[in-house]
């Protein structure tokens, strides 16, 4: 222990020796000053500078040095907030130019910096709009944008733009002026000068151009030339060329107003130039402003095919079972599918599952062949439409009803019942007549036959029953139907009693107009009547009755398409003209309230005058036959002129009509109309069997009383209506036989003619064309509302399926409308025509069968010669009529015909006057072609 303090005493010693001095246990350093780094700082806006604290500290006694430095924390303020801020680390943050203190404070000693924040450099300036042009007299406001740097010496300093206060000079004031203060520029004179503005040393300069005041001197409206098809839009648009008075020119936009010079053909929006297409034809489409008018030509040409729509859209069928579909086009020109015009064809995607016949027109019937599923196809061109074909196997176990439930007929008239059967699968389907027996109840006033085709007889109500063949023990084997036959227009009466309801309507603000007693409508009485009154000479006037049937009548409902709805009225103040009807009664039919179809510029209104036979005073039927589905029907009375109807009664609504047939008994039959004829291969012609009747009279007999037969069908075949095809050159006899249920007292029961088949050959032998100097124009006469002639350019182009369409509503009294084919004097024919030759039209009917004794009523062919008719058709000049089918014109869905006068005088032109019809008959007529010659081949 010796050692170890001696060797303490002499180390201390030593330390003593060396100047270090005694060392204190318990000292405690003491701050003694503070110091702040930076003392004096230099900050952008926006920039920031950190501040560190250093204190000044003793050292223990007698120590070297007395003292020592070390970097202390401090609470750090600055004196003006509003130019910095530093937060607790001696971070500053400079926020306005200025100065402040930075002040650090710590254990009772503060330190100072002083800190001068400098405001940003402008760097460059930005003026808009850039180059403006405006016109003399207009002005323009200029603005300045500032680019500023708030620290430049700074690399990590980004530039920003801000608003500058700027002093704005212009640099000719013989072109503009500018508000030094605002920047606003006024246009003096043309030409071009520059606008500058200027801030601390910082300037920016643009062109601006004031030209004269501009004049309007043309619009341009594009497209020049437009086609559209009916119900489609055109959008036109217009441009303006501008002329000032140095001559300098511009285009560009330009206010108009736009307007169409025929709204017969398409509207237009005034404001947006978009055109809107009412009905084909063309028109002139003008946007002016001012004195100044620019044009373009709009063709509405015909609706094109949008959509087709298969009706149903899915069926299940069994196995030799059937189902029709029906090919339904939404067109262009309305939203509504309706049955399509067009050609279809139609397929199945599997024909071991399904066949289609016929493979084309508008409906087609689907026979299931095999189990499976498909899809059946309705296309036309590149437009298809489908639907989905389930065929199982069912197996049959009950029949379960007949269908309708209630028949009506008119004597003399069918219609057909159907066995509904419940099958093993859940389904019901129509049971195959092969598999029924039918009967009537009583066949003195309805009989009915193997097929479920019942026919009246006399006026009363039979039962019709179905009993099913074969059908096991315990199922329902048998199931009975009302046949009503009454002599009645309303084959089908809307009826309260069978669930039927009405309501009425008038236009806002029609003035004594009213619809009183509707309730009459729908009653048993059929002398009641509800009656329409609307002042004359209101115009937009209308009132309206709209007849709706039960949910679950006697009858089938929604009414099929091809029925004909209609209404019973009658006139108060005498004599009931079917001409006032017209221009102003409207029917239309209805389907779950929505509107299907209404008579009108396609579809005819029929009227047949009843006379006192009816309801004790005269009255009208208006029916038209409808081509969509419908459950309710509505008759609209419109406002006429002072010498038009003001008022009707309307005895009844009828959700199908049908005329009575004639009650004269048959006598005899008596030949066969024509009794000869030549038909082209391919073509077809009409025979008709004619009778003698109890009143004396000679005339038709119904086809439905007729087993019509030829007696080479390699030659030619006949329809059950009369109507005989040529099938290869040669020779037949065609025979109308009475059916043996039919007037069996009748002793002379049929009847032959002659059918020659010939080579095909060109009937239309000489025809007139453009291309060959021929023009057309067209006319109407009389009291011809709402006639039409369209597309008269068809008539004379050189294809045949080309037409033009002739329009005059039925029974329009001295109704008509004629097309005139001339000749130019620079034509390639050798004119005057000498005479000697027949000369005609090639006609065809817009829909269906082009009856002989239809065209004959109503068509008019005449010669002329410089303008004056030579030759017309009529008492004296027979016209000829000659079906030829659709060989000529390959419309398969309409007739042609050549209608021609055998002429003796010269001629250079020919005309076609289409005459108003009875409601029975033709209402519209095409014309396919103008034959200064025309003949038929003779039989080989």
């Amino acid at each position: 222990m010796r050692g170890f303090w001696t060797t303490v005493v002499l180390c201390a010693a030593f330390l003593a020796g060396c100047g270090g001095g005694v060392s204190s246990p318990d000292f405690t350093p003491k701050l003694t000053g503070l110091s702040v780094d930076p003392p004096v700082a230099t900050v952008r806006i926006g920039e920031t500078q950190t501040f560190t604290a250093t204190g000044t500290f003793t050292t223990q006694p007698d120590s070297t040095p007395d003292s020592t430095t070390e970097t202390v924390s401090a609470n750090w303020s600055v004196s003006d907030e509003s130019i910095a801020t530093i937060d607790g680390e001696g971070t500053l943050t400079a926020v306005d130019d200025g100065s402040v203190t930075v002040t650090a404070k710590k254990g009772g000693i503060t330190a100072t910096a002083t800190v001068t924040v400098s405001p940003p450099t402008l760097s460059s300036i930005t003026i808009t709009p850039t180059d403006p042009t405006i016109t003399i007299g207009d002005t323009v406001s200029f603005t300045a944008t500032g680019t500023f740097q708030d620290n430049p010496d700074n690399p990590d300093s980004e530039p920003y733009e801000d608003d500058v206060d700027v002093t704005w000079a212009g640099g000719d004031p013989a072109v503009a002026t500018v508000d030094a203060n605002s920047g606003v520029a006024t246009g003096v004179g043309e030409g071009s000068t520059s606008i500058t503005a200027t801030s601390g040393g910082i300037s920016a300069s643009v062109t601006l151009t004031v030209n004269g005041i501009p004049v309007l001197t043309s619009i341009a409206v594009t497209p020049e030339m437009a086609s559209a098809p009916l119900g489609r839009n055109v959008e036109f648009t217009a441009t303006g060329t501008f002329m000032t008075e140095a001559g300098t020119t511009n285009t560009g936009p330009v206010d108009v107003q736009w307007s169409s010079q025929n709204e017969m053909v398409a509207t237009i929006d005034e404001d947006n130039g978009v055109a809107h297409t009412v009905t084909q034809g063309s028109t002139e489409i003008r946007a002016t402003n001012g004195d100044v008018v620019g044009t373009a030509m709009l063709s509405v040409t015909a609706p094109v095919l949008d959509q087709i729509v298969v009706e149903p859209d899915s069926a299940d069928i069994p196995v030799g079972g059937e189902q029709d579909f029906t090919a339904m086009g939404v067109y262009s020109d309305d939203p509504l599918p309706r049955l399509i015009a067009d050609p279809v064809s139609w397929s199945s995607e599997d024909t071991a599952v399904v066949t289609v016949d016929p493979a084309s027109g508008a409906t087609t019937t689907a026979t299931a062949v095999a189990e499976g599923s498909t899809a059946i196809t309705a296309s036309s061109g590149d437009i298809s439409g489908s639907a989905s074909v389930t065929v199982s196997t069912p197996v049959l176990t009950d029949l379960v009803r007949v269908e309708p439930p209630v028949g009506r007929v008119v004597p003399g008239t069918s219609t057909e019942f159907k066995a509904i059967g419940s099958f093993n699968n859940g389904n019901e389907a129509t049971i195959d007549d092969s598999k029924i027996e039918w009967s009537s109840s009583n066949v003195t006033l309805a009989t009915i036959d193997d097929n479920g085709v019942a026919t009246g007889i006399a006026e009363g109500e039979v039962t019709i029953t179905a009993i099913l063949t074969d059908c096991d023990a315990g199922a329902m084997c048998e199931a009975t139907a009302q046949l009503v036959i009454a002599n009645a227009v309303c084959s089908i009466p809307l009826l309260a009693s069978e669930g039927a309801q009405v309501g009425s309507d008038v236009t806002v603000g029609c003035l004594l107009c009213s619809v009183d007693d509707e309730e009459n409508l729908i009653n048993d009485d059929q002398t009641d009547a509800a009656s329409i009154t609307i002042p004359v000479g209101l115009l937009g006037a209308g009132g309206s009755i709209t007849t709706a049937a039960g949910s679950s009548p006697p009858y089938a409902v929604p009414f099929a398409a091809g029925t004909q709805p209609g209404f019973i009225v009658g006139h108060p103040n005498g004599q009931l003209l079917t001409l006032e009807l017209l221009s102003q009664i409207q029917v239309s039919t209805l389907l779950n309230s929505t509107e299907q179809e209404s008579t009108g510029d396609t579809t005819p209104l029929r009227l047949d005058l009843l006379g006192q036979n009816l309801i004790g005073d005269e009255a009208s039927l208006l029916s038209f036959t409808a081509t969509k589905p419908y459950n309710a029907i509505r008759l609209t009375f419109n406002s006429g002129l002072a010498t038009a109807l003001s008022s009707i009664d309307v005895y009844q609504a009828c959700g199908a009509t049908e005329l009575p047939p004639p009650v004269f008994d048959l006598e005899a039959v008596i030949g066969v109309e024509p009794d000869t004829k030549s038909v082209l291969e391919g073509s077809r012609s009409e025979f008709v069997l004619i009778g003698r009747f109890s009143d004396g009279s000679e005339g038709p007999i119904d086809d439905s009383l007729i087993d019509w037969s030829s007696a080479d069908p390699a030659v030619a075949t006949i329809n059950a209506e009369g109507f005989a095809t040529g099938v290869a050159v040669g020779t037949t006899t065609i025979t109308g036989t009475l059916k043996m249920d039919a007037a069996p007292e009748v002793s002379m029961r049929d009847a032959s003619a002659t059918l020659t088949v010939i080579t095909d050959a060109q009937a239309c032998t000489t025809q007139l064309i453009a291309a060959k100097g021929a023009v057309v124009t067209n006319d109407t006469g009389g009291v011809c509302l709402l006639c039409s002639v369209s597309n008269t350019d068809n008539i004379v182009d050189e294809p045949l399926d080309t037409y033009s369409t002739m329009s005059v509503p039925v029974a329009l009294l001295q109704g008509e409308a004629s097309v005139t084919v001339s000749l130019q004097a620079d034509n390639a024919y050798e004119l005057p025509f000498e005479g000697g030759d027949d000369a005609g039209f090639l006609i065809s009917r817009p829909a269906g069968v082009l009856l002989t004794a239809e065209i004959g009523s109503q068509v008019e062919v005449s010669t002329l010669l410089n303008g004056i008719v030579q030759e017309s058709s009529g008492d004296t000049l027979p016209l000829r009529l000659d079906l030829l089918g659709a060989q000529l014109t390959d419309n398969v869905d309409s007739d042609a015909a050549l209608a021609t006068i055998p002429t003796t005088m010269p001629y250079d032109s020919l005309r076609l006057t289409f005459h108003a019809g009875l409601a029975t008959v033709l209402s519209s007529v095409q014309i396919n072609a103008a034959c200064a010659t025309a003949a038929i081949p003779s039989a080989p």
